[in-house]
């Protein structure tokens, strides 16, 4: 599969960008993001990760609980916008029981999109990890990496951190 250029009308911000840091444990063939996170969260709000090899921040991290599960989204920011869930988790975060570590292969224990600003979504569905680390003042952070497939061909997301507000 050929992989997706980065979009045309994303232009990097003129701020200098902040240090990625990647997820602990050691990455395992599927891009998994380990057994927890190293780095710290960002700032409430936001998602940090590397796309496609170049850096990328959004901003808009939420979160909700959607039946059992959790839902983290971002909104569209430097030509992505990113959609991550765990399917059975709300009831590990509401009781504090964290982390929980979630397979983004499949199997329908997780589901992780990305969403470029112009053509189609591509999803994980062999491989990657979805961290939910910790839950404190009502903001849940954590981790990511993923490898998602998509009409247009692969987007490797990878050293991904967030801090998503509740929504």
């Amino acid at each position: 599969m050929s992989r997706l250029p980065r979009p045309a009308s994303a232009a990097l911000p003129a701020a200098p960008l902040l240090l990625l840091l990647a997820c602990a444990g050691d990455k395992d063939d599927s891009g998994g993001a380990g057994a927890a996170c190293t780095a710290g969260p960002p700032a409430a709000g936001t998602a940090e990760a590397t796309i496609q090899g170049e850096a990328w921040t959004g901003a808009g991290a939420a979160w909700t609980g959607a039946g059992q599960g959790v839902q983290v989204t971002t909104e569209t920011a430097n030509g992505w916008r990113l959609t991550l869930v765990a399917s059975s988790a709300l009831a590990a975060v509401e009781a504090g029981e964290l982390p929980v570590e979630v397979a983004l292969d499949g199997s329908g224990e997780g589901l992780a999109t990305v969403y470029p600003e112009s053509g189609a979504s591509a999803t994980a569905r062999s491989g990657g990890q979805l961290v939910l680390q910790q839950l404190e003042a009502d903001v849940l952070s954590g981790c990511f990496s993923f490898t998602a497939d998509g009409a247009d061909g692969e987007v490797t997301v990878d050293g991904g951190t967030f801090a998503a507000n509740p929504l």
